[in-house]
């Protein structure tokens, strides 16, 4: 199978993110093709010379408002569209989302476009914020 394995913001611009690494090895080693893509970076490159640039600071509460991330998505619609279209180009079977309470949203939007054009994908969601008591519940309302 191919499998998708995708950082979303808001992560640290400066260290990669070392579970995705780790679950690229593991499939790798069953017998999986892996296509891994750091939208972080990518869309941290992209927004420099903006002022969204500075979302990227730890901790910035931005990440947390749906309506704030959907406008960074619209702004940047063009980046978000190339970034669907590849996933979707490069024929993955699955796309792995690991969601923290600042990666939540962002990870959530870009499912839904990636079930919009194509909704033989099928899109998993790990990490904390998967548990039913933070945001399982919300995750599992999406129907994408």
């Amino acid at each position: 199978m191919k499998v998708a394995l995708i950082q979303m913001p808001s992560w640290g611009i400066k260290s990669p993110p070392f579970a995705s690494a780790v679950l690229s090895a593991y499939l790798k080693e069953k017998g999986h093709d892996v296509y891994k893509r750091d939208l972080n970076i990518e869309l941290y490159r992209a927004c420099q010379g903006s002022p969204y640039v500075q979302k990227w600071k730890l901790n910035d509460p931005f990440w947390g408002v749906p309506k704030m991330v959907e406008k960074l998505f619209a702004d940047y619609k063009d980046v978000v569209d190339r970034i669907v279209n590849d996933i979707i180009k490069s024929e993955v079977s699955l796309v792995g989302f690991t969601t923290l309470w600042s990666s939540m949203n962002t990870s959530l939007l870009l499912a839904k476009e990636i079930k919009k054009r194509e909704p033989k994908i099928y899109i998993v969601m790990g990490g904390p914020h998967c548990s039913k008591i933070v945001e399982g519940e919300r995750i599992d309302q999406c129907h994408m």
